[in-house]
């Protein structure tokens, strides 16, 4: 029986280390766990922390982007306005051109029709001045004829008498 006894205390002794072993192997695990528990909580807190940083970055890009499309906008806005007013003045320098060239048109159309007035007007002065000398001679002629005859006929009436 004492054998029987010795087997069953080694059989409990047996356990009782293995049961040791299993609660230090347990220990081991939990304080493992709890590290690992440690360091997924401090995971989770950077995790949140980079989650609300990229919410504010995200409100801040979201505004910055709202911000460059309002630019973009009214540089589009301006630049349209600058080419409506840049057509608007090429029409009017085209229309310009277009009344200048009528209007060399007519001043050389009105040169050429002045000129040719004046060589007429030169051309009537001539001939009127020559038509003056003319009729002043013939009118001088008249007279002379005229003081002659009247001569004449005093002569004649002076040799009647």
């Amino acid at each position: 029986m004492e054998e029987n006894l010795a087997g069953k205390t080694k059989v409990i002794e047996a356990l009782q280390t293995e049961i040791t072993e299993k609660e230090h192997s347990l220990a081991d695990h939990q304080t493992s766990m709890t590290s690992v528990g440690e360091k997924l909580g401090i995971a989770k807190e950077q995790m949140r922390a980079m989650q609300e940083q990229f919410a504010d970055r995200e409100e801040e890009w979201k505004k910055e982007k709202e911000e460059m499309e309002s630019e973009l906008k009214k540089t589009v806005e301006v630049r349209e306005k600058w080419e409506s007013e840049l057509s608007e003045k090429s029409n009017a320098i085209s229309a310009l051109q277009t009344a200048l060239s009528q209007y060399e048109t007519a001043y050389q159309q009105a040169s050429s029709q002045y000129s040719t007035l004046a060589q007429s007007f030169e051309q009537v002065r001539e001939e009127l001045g020559q038509t003056r000398n003319q009729l002043e001679s013939l009118n001088a002629d008249k007279e002379k004829a005229e003081l002659e005859g009247q001569e004449k006929s005093s002569g004649e009436r002076d040799g009647e008498d």
